[in-house]
């Protein structure tokens, strides 16, 4: 869904005006599953070295331990580094988000993605990624909140409870930069 959704950004196209889930074998069902194949690799244009590279990367994250050396947290706050250049150019990233989910129940298909947008920086260490999170699609306000304390970043999901002002935090154990091929819808 995050693919599709930074194409049109990418090509100015509007988001369909689809308020339900389309029917499968529809126009749009297909597309949304086309895309989201792309997103992990998982199509005949990656095929060799990088074929279903990010589902290997979210697997290898979920056996990693959350904090210290080699950890999720110093390699997230690597891939912060990333993001933060990108978002400073105006480049919209696709972002895999290891969570808490996922290292409970072991499954790959409790990871996410999502698209970051923009940053702000909070103080000398503390950032705030506004997100579009497909979960949450008429919420415009999600942000992913980053602690850098030393060489690790530490990040919460902040889902604001649209259209009230309270929000639902929930920790990510991490995040990287997913590949995009852009397409144009």
């Amino acid at each position: 869904m995050v693919t599709l959704a930074r194409d049109h950004f990418r090509f100015g196209v509007p988001i369909p005006s689809v308020t339900s889930p389309p029917a499968t074998g529809s126009p749009l069902f297909n597309k949304l599953v086309d895309r989201q194949l792309d997103s992990l690799n998982l199509n005949a244009a990656s095929a060799g070295s990088n074929f279903a590279a990010p589902l290997f990367k979210f697997a290898r994250w979920m056996k990693l331990p959350r904090t210290g050396a080699g950890g999720v947290a110093e390699l997230t706050a690597r891939e912060f580094t990333i993001v933060r250049a990108s978002l400073a150019k105006g480049q919209l990233r696709i972002l895999g988000l290891f969570t808490d989910a996922a290292a409970k129940s072991g499954a790959l298909t409790d990871n996410h993605q999502v698209l970051a947008r923009c940053l702000t920086q909070r103080s000398d260490d503390e950032f705030a990624i506004h997100i579009y999170d497909p979960n949450f699609h008429d919420c415009d306000g999600i942000t992913l909140e980053v602690k850098l304390v030393g060489r690790e970043a530490f990040v919460t999901e902040v889902t604001p409870d649209c259209p009230t002002d309270s929000a639902t935090r929930t920790p990510v154990p991490g995040f990287f930069v997913m590949p995009y091929r852009p397409v144009r819808p």
